[in-house]
């Protein structure tokens, strides 16, 4: 489907309420840079880099990063810079801010040719003091080692940084496209992740008391072979125009999922607030909520829900608690939404609910709100169910 036929379809979807778990005007990250600083930064170059993507880059790498460790500007210009081991920094001292600036995602390379398991680039915080980072314009690449190459290693490992911005980037054959931990407030912006094993990870940091704020915003999450977006432990998220798009057709796996949301019992669940998502051909479920937290709204308006054939065996939304007791009382708001379907082996499926409510008996306290959602399954199978509740 193309982006104009995309563009029609939300334009077209009723306007519905946000719901309760709004996440509010999100705080930018202030690592910003204008042109001319920019141009004055440090670039590989000067360390000796090449950047032809076949000379092992990685000393000179190593050495320009590290002047960004006392807070400061980098540049990696136009090329293809070839690692064979993490390039690691660790952000020191009170109130720095790092900038790493390319000259666009599909000029500037980072190509990690080590382990699969370890991440091609790691940055490291000082939380809890003051400190932020922008990453702009870079895509991050492992050489193609077939669909069971793809180890552990995230493209863009991230930890303990309270500001952050992300905009202009791809990830491409990653373990994860890019991974946060415990970092506080900031923003995912113009991310292409393509074929890595898991799009995005949110997790809280191992100490931290206070939850993450994100925004993930203009986002294509493209053929993930597991997970497209999971956002797990004490996380507040809001997402907006959002593509996320034949996960686990590579492998392919009725246990992939698009949007995983769940908690793993740090400092509270997660909050969720989504409007224009866009959901197509994705091999199992599109959204998965488990153990949604009591009392809490989960947010999903104005979102297109496209499912083919190839799908049909799993709903485009489970909502509640796979894995023991959740909370009661739950809340989904899915107001303006549309589930839409294609013809074909789906008439084959007996049942095919666009919503399952997952709770296990005596936990079924759950309230939908559907304000003009759209239900476009199979109009000659009228008996199809929209919601159920196991």
């Amino acid at each position: 489907m193309t982006d104009t036929t995309r563009r029609a379809l939300f334009t077209a979807l009723p306007i519905g309420a946000v719901g309760a778990a709004t996440i509010g005007t999100q705080q930018r990250p202030v690592a910003r840079t204008d042109s001319a600083s920019a141009h004055l930064a440090p670039v590989p170059q000067q360390f000796g880099a090449v950047g032809d993507g076949r000379a092992d880059d990685s000393d000179a790498l190593a050495a320009w990063l590290a002047v960004g460790a006392a807070g400061t500007t980098l540049r990696l210009p136009s090329g293809q810079y070839r690692t064979t081991r993490t390039l690691a920094i660790r952000i020191g001292g009170k109130g720095r801010g790092l900038a790493i600036v390319g000259d666009g995602a599909a000029n500037t390379m980072l190509l990690m040719d080590g382990s699969v398991d370890r991440p091609a680039l790691r940055i490291v915080g000082n939380m809890p003091e003051f400190d932020h980072l922008r990453l702009s314009g870079i895509r991050i690449e492992r050489p193609d080692r077939g669909m069971n190459g793809l180890g552990n290693g995230a493209g863009l490992l991230i930890e303990n940084v309270r500001q952050f911005e992300l905009d202009d980037l791809r990830t491409f054959r990653n373990g994860y496209g890019v991974h946060l931990i415990g970092c506080l407030v900031g923003r995912i912006d113009n991310l292409l992740s393509y074929y890595d094993r898991q799009g995005i990870r949110l997790e809280q940091g191992k100490y931290q008391s206070t939850p993450n704020v994100i925004a993930i915003d203009n986002c294509s999450i493209l053929a993930s072979l597991r997970i497209g977006v999971e956002i797990v432990a004490g996380t507040s998220v809001s997402m907006r125009g959002t593509t996320i798009e034949s996960t686990g057709v590579e492998t392919p796996d009725q246990r992939s999922v698009g949007l995983f949301v769940g908690q793993s019992g740090l400092a509270g669940g997660v909050a969720i607030d989504a409007s224009a998502l866009y959901f197509e051909d994705n091999h199992g479920s599109d959204i998965v909520v488990d153990h949604p937290d009591r009392l809490l709204t989960y947010g999903f308006t104005r979102c297109v829900f496209n499912r083919f054939a190839k799908s049909a065996l799993a709903p485009a939304i489970v909502f509640g608690s796979q894995n023991g007791p959740g909370a009661a009382r739950a809340f989904l708001d899915l107001s303006g939404s549309a589930f839409l379907g294609h013809g074909g082996d789906y008439r084959a499926v007996p049942t095919r609910p666009a919503v399952r409510f997952d709770f296990p008996r005596g936990y079924a306290g759950v309230r939908l709100f559907d304000e003009s959602a759209l239900y476009q399954f199979d109009e000659e199978r009228p008996e199809a169910e929209p919601f159920r509740i196991r």
